[in-house]
């Protein structure tokens, strides 16, 4: 599974490899999760149908891991606290509405 959710923008959520912790920083513009390409909508959030959902995640591919085992469509990602963050598993994607302190992945097709 192809990864570098790492990049340098303002207000998202990014894992530091480092210390494999989330911080504040920043997404890249798109993903890879198995053989499908995930484009970011920053500050948004993806609404619709979801099929899993993952609390304090720990990893980001936590997301992508779940995201290949459901087939999803999209991922949304939400810092609920200062260090503690979570994600959506979505099936399909009906509509898009802005949100502070949240990204959506959705496949590129």
């Amino acid at each position: 599974m192809q990864s570098t959710l790492s990049c340098a923008r303002k207000n998202n959520v990014v894992i530091n490899s480092e210390s494999q912790q989330f911080q504040i920083s920043g997404l890249p513009a798109n993903t890879w999760v198995g053989s499908r390409n995930f484009e970011l909508m920053q500050s948004t959030e993806c609404k619709g149908a979801k099929l899993y959902e993952i609390r304090s995640i720990v990893d980001i591919d936590q997301c992508k891991t779940s995201c290949l085992e459901y087939n999803c469509n999209a991922v949304n990602l939400f810092q609920i606290a200062e260090m503690d963050f979570m994600c959506e598993i979505l099936g399909e994607v009906d509509s898009y509405e802005p949100a502070q302190g949240a990204a959506c992945y959705v496949v590129n097709t």
